[in-house]
């Protein structure tokens, strides 16, 4: 499971971590965690091209703390080649996540990308669709 850690410049702490899984066939998850911005763009980016590849994609913002428009125009262009190659990227975001859960509401984020409270139901979001 690669890991995309935020590179720090000069004495300060990453900002927030990439991780991508692939935990089936035609299947990846993108764990994101802490703060991500202009700054952890690169390993966004990178994260979410090795997603995309040939699979399906659940962008899991649990342990997210902050988003900004970077990480918003990463995740929506990043779900239309998804989309074009015939498969889904989906969003986790609990309603606990109060920051990341406003930043959606405020930027209608689910009118352009389906959006889970639980990674649980946006598996089953992905599956249903996959089932003839």
């Amino acid at each position: 499971m690669p890991n995309y850690p935020a590179t720090p410049q000069g004495d300060e702490l990453p900002l927030g971590t990439v991780e991508v899984a692939h935990p089936q066939h035609g299947l990846a998850v993108v764990s994101m965690r802490g703060e991500h911005d202009l700054s952890t763009a690169p390993e966004l980016t990178r994260a979410l091209a090795e997603a995309a590849a040939h699979s399906n994609v659940v962008v899991d913002l649990s342990e997210c703390t902050f988003i900004d428009s970077t990480v918003l125009n990463a995740l929506a262009k990043t779900a239309r080649a998804v989309h074009a190659q015939g498969e889904r990227l989906v969003l986790v975001i609990p309603s606990e996540t109060s920051q990341v859960a406003r930043i959606a509401q405020m930027t209608h984020l689910a009118e352009i990308l389906s959006i889970h409270s639980t990674h649980r139901a946006a598996l089953a979001s992905i599956q249903s669709e996959a089932q003839p």
